[in-house]
């Protein structure tokens, strides 16, 4: 099944330094994938544990700083076992202005590992990229930037924009972003910001239910189209003459296929 956007979408910050801050309430749903991205001021701190009110355990998946401007950390909590109202509480390791926004992703497959990639840069445009590892897949992008007053809400790029939270003093904003690539590709998210700025982004993929992942491939040739294939067991929808990948035969027609 595709991944699809669930709820969970949670936020906080502080306007004065301090060592931990909780989102509002929202619901996540039963099997979703949650996102935890934090953007921290301080960057000789850290994050040192992600809680919330249902007890769920939650595992650091990529941090990145931009020198002394901004430190990101995306956090994530890979089993939901029961749809339920939480709050998210970020501990740190010392005291920091900080930003925090949630986003929850439904039917992927926890099971697999997942990839992951950072950068940084100066300017308008936070963005990242990776090659997914499975057909289906996304990347969700977490994008820390320093901000300041009358900065605006951020805006979309080239990735589907989720949210953002922006304080209202000199601090750091963050905002969460996702793209699906729908084969086996290098995928970024990228956004826009109001003004140019020192930014940090961590991106994961989602792994999709039922991915296959990458392992190279094999070209077959249709009366009037080239398709590319994985060499795994995936059954195509539109190529009667095609038992599964590897197994040869010829066909034409659409390329789409269902795993």
């Amino acid at each position: 099944m595709p991944i699809n956007v669930g709820g969970g979408v949670g936020s906080a910050f502080n306007t004065t330094a301090g060592t931990s801050v909780t989102t509002g309430s929202f619901f996540i749903g039963a099997g979703d994938e949650f996102i935890v991205g934090i953007a921290l001021a301080n960057t000789s701190v850290s994050v040192s544990s992600v809680t919330d009110t249902n007890g769920g355990s939650y595992t650091l998946v990529k941090t990145i700083t931009n020198g002394s401007s901004v430190r990101v950390e995306l956090w994530s909590r890979r089993t939901i076992s029961t749809t339920v109202s939480i709050t998210v509480t970020v501990n740190t390791t010392g005291s920091t202005l900080m930003a925090v926004v949630t986003q929850a992703y439904n039917t992927t497959n926890t099971s697999l590992p997942q990839s992951n990639a950072s950068n940084t840069g100066s300017d308008l445009y936070p963005s990242a990229s990776l090659t997914l590892q499975g057909f289906g897949d996304w990347v969700v992008g977490v994008h820390g930037f320093v901000s300041a007053p009358g900065d605006t809400a951020v805006s979309a790029s080239t990735a589907a924009f989720r949210s953002s939270t922006i304080p209202s003093v000199a601090s750091v904003g963050v905002a969460i972003t996702d793209n699906s690539g729908g084969a086996v590709a290098v995928v970024g998210t990228k956004v826009r910001l109001s003004a140019s700025t020192n930014w940090a982004t961590a991106l994961v993929a989602l792994r999709m239910a039922g991915s296959v992942g990458a392992v190279g491939y094999q070209a077959y040739q249709g009366p009037s189209t080239h398709v590319w294939v994985q060499q795994q067991s995936i059954r195509f929808s539109y190529f009667p003459k095609f038992c599964e990948a590897g197994g040869g035969g010829t066909g034409g027609g659409n390329s789409g296929f269902t795993a």
